[in-house]
C-alpha cells in the first residue's frame, strides 16, 4: 500500500511540477511580450520541464512494472525509454552553452 502511494506521488509530482512549470512559463512570455521559443529556450525552463518529465515518466514505468503483474513488456519499454530521454535532456541541460 505505501509502496503504490510512493509510486503514484512521483508521478503526480512529476505532473504538478510540468504544469507549473508551463505556467510560469506562460506569465514570462506575457510579461515580456515574446514567443513561445523564446521564452522556452531558457536554461532554468528547460531544466524544470525536463526534471518534471523525468519525474512524470519515471512514475509511468514504476507503475507500469511493479503495481500491474500483468504489463506487457512494450510497455515497460516505452517508459524506460523516455526515462532514458529526459534524464538525458536533463544532464544536457545542466551544461551551459558556449557561444561560438
Amino acid at each position: 500500500m505505501l509502496i503504490a502511494l510512493c509510486i503514484n506521488a512521483t508521478w503526480v509530482l512529476g505532473l504538478s511540477g510540468l504544469l507549473a512549470t508551463l505556467s510560469f512559463a506562460h506569465w514570462q512570455k506575457a510579461v515580456a511580450k515574446t514567443t513561445w521559443r523564446t521564452t522556452l529556450e531558457k536554461l532554468a525552463l528547460q531544466r524544470a520541464l525536463a526534471g518534471s518529465l523525468l519525474l512524470f515518466c519515471l512514475g509511468q514505468l514504476l507503475a507500469a512494472s511493479v503495481l500491474d503483474a500483468r504489463t506487457a513488456w512494450i510497455r515497460v519499454a516505452i517508459w524506460a525509454i523516455f526515462v532514458l530521454i529526459f534524464a538525458g535532456q536533463l544532464v544536457l541541460a545542466k551544461q551551459p552553452m558556449h557561444a561560438q
